[in-house]
């Protein structure tokens, strides 16, 4: 529980952002709720939802580089503007991706009709995303707060609010926390392994919301068909077994001939950890947002 004045008791969405709140107590907090496994599902199956059915966001979910370039796009589209010099820089500055993928990715952008390039010398041109970013990237961020309002039913603050304005908050926010982390180190194996894979988000988030309702992640899931994964997230067979073979070979996740997938443990615990810390910065994230909208919500003498 933490005081204020030594009294009154932040409670709800407003304790994940309380004065001095520490995030390892926060990542702790989420992680060790019995609801823990449901939401980190949810985060998975919600994404996963976002990227069959829209095209755009499909593509620019396929792998880690692409969707955190993304994600640091909008934010500086929302601060400092969208340059290819400024997103060079904040990918040179990440454990993620190189900053010699920025041009490409801001031209993946283009492409998507996500993006497009303002007048300007050539070197200093300026970019800035389109009304159809803005649309699915809505979509992107309330799919990750419904995920963050089975741990905390406050979430409601900012996914009813009259106008949009806290849920844009919200997401320059949650883009500042990710970076910091991303800032941090390299993907840690489990990850890698199918992140930085064509498709392998995708392939990942199927996995992961797919086991069993009371573990997460799943000791055992699927089970799943490669032509299936393949037809799905439109790769080749061939790609999706070298997916599998790289996971096996590095000790992560093994594809047995029953189509089920074996994490191994240790992959496991670093899954976990990875998921409670999304979405204790999901929840701090939101709870920073309804505190600058105003929407914050403190009762008296409640023990969380």
């Amino acid at each position: 529980m933490l005081l204020v004045d030594g009294a009154e008791a932040l409670s709800g969405l407003a304790w994940w952002a309380g004065p001095g709140q520490d995030f390892m107590e926060g990542l702790g907090e989420a992680g060790g709720r019995p609801n823990f496994p449901e939401a980190a599902r949810a985060l998975c199956a919600n994404m996963l939802l976002l990227a069959v059915a829209h095209t755009g966001l499909g593509a620019v979910f396929k792998d880690a580089g692409r969707y955190v370039a993304a994600m640091w796009a909008f934010h500086l589209d929302e601060t400092e503007g969208l340059t290819l010099a400024r997103l060079k820089e904040v990918c040179g500055r990440s454990a993620l991706l190189s900053p010699g993928r920025a041009r490409a990715l801001l031209q993946f952008l283009q492409h998507l009709g996500y993006a497009e390039r303002l007048a300007g010398p050539p070197r200093a041109a300026a970019w800035r995303l389109t009304d159809a970013f803005r649309r699915d990237w809505a979509l992107q961020l309330r799919a990750s707060l419904e995920a963050g309002r089975i741990l905390e039913p406050q979430m409601g603050l900012i996914l009813e609010a009259k106008d949009e304005a806290a849920l844009w908050t919200y997401g320059r926010l949650h883009a500042e926390g990710l970076f910091q982390a991303a800032t941090d180190e390299p993907l840690p194996a489990p990850l890698a392994a199918f992140m930085h894979a064509h498709a392998g988000n995708q392939i990942l988030w199927t996995l992961l919301a797919s086991g069993e309702a009371d573990a997460f992640p799943p000791a055992l899931a699927g089970p799943v068909s490669v032509s299936a994964l393949a037809r799905r997230f439109k790769v080749s067979r061939i790609h999706v077994h070298r997916i599998f073979e790289r996971t096996a070979r590095e000790d992560v996740a093994s594809l047995g001939p029953d189509g089920h997938v074996r994490f191994n443990e240790a992959a496991r615990e670093i899954l976990r950890w990875i998921y409670a810390a999304q979405l204790a910065q999901i929840l701090a994230a939101a709870g920073r947002a309804a505190q600058v909208h105003g929407l914050k919500a403190r009762v008296k003498n409640v023990q969380l």
